[in-house]
């Protein structure tokens, strides 16, 4: 299995079209020293001519757009997180739900007994994080724990206060 085709000689005369008076050839690497660089070796160098060609290039054998169309490069100009996948910081989602349902919150820090923080709603224990490592996570975990328990203890206490 072959990783990849040698270009043909008219590759790197199209791919660049450098007049007399620029001497940038020099400077730019050649297809073997990107692929060593990136650590990847490219199956068809044909593809990429066309992946980096505009549809303005004088030679319209090929261009991007064709790619485009086709929905190769659709993932790869998407963002990889989308503002959809974020989430609110769980120790501000904690403030934020208490302040709505006007109940007190109230974190311990206990990072030097045990690496941990206990969440306190309402003088009542609610959540706990441990994390050995860092006490900003332990932070974290601590009102993700809360979070999480919250929505038990509201609903419950939701139901008791209907009967």
């Amino acid at each position: 299995m072959a990783y990849h085709q040698e270009p043909e000689p008219e590759l790197e005369v199209d791919a660049f079209h450098l007049n007399s008076e620029s001497n940038q050839m020099e400077s730019l690497p050649s297809l073997d020293e990107v692929e060593e660089i990136l650590g990847y070796k490219f199956e068809n160098w044909r593809l990429l001519e066309e992946a980096f060609t505009d549809s303005s290039f004088p030679d319209k054998r090929v261009s991007y757009e064709r790619l485009e169309h086709v929905g190769v490069f659709k993932n790869l100009l998407e963002p990889i997180i989308s503002p959809e996948m974020l989430k609110i910081h769980p120790v501000t989602e904690l403030y934020e739900l208490c302040q709505k349902k006007h109940l007190k919150v109230k974190f311990v820090d206990l990072w030097r007994e045990s690496m941990a923080f206990d969440v306190f709603i309402d003088d009542q224990l609610v959540g706990r994080g441990t994390y050995g490592l860092k006490k900003e996570i332990a932070h974290n975990r601590a009102a993700k724990d809360a979070l999480d328990n919250l929505g038990r203890i509201l609903g419950e206490k939701d139901s008791t206060d209907e009967s």
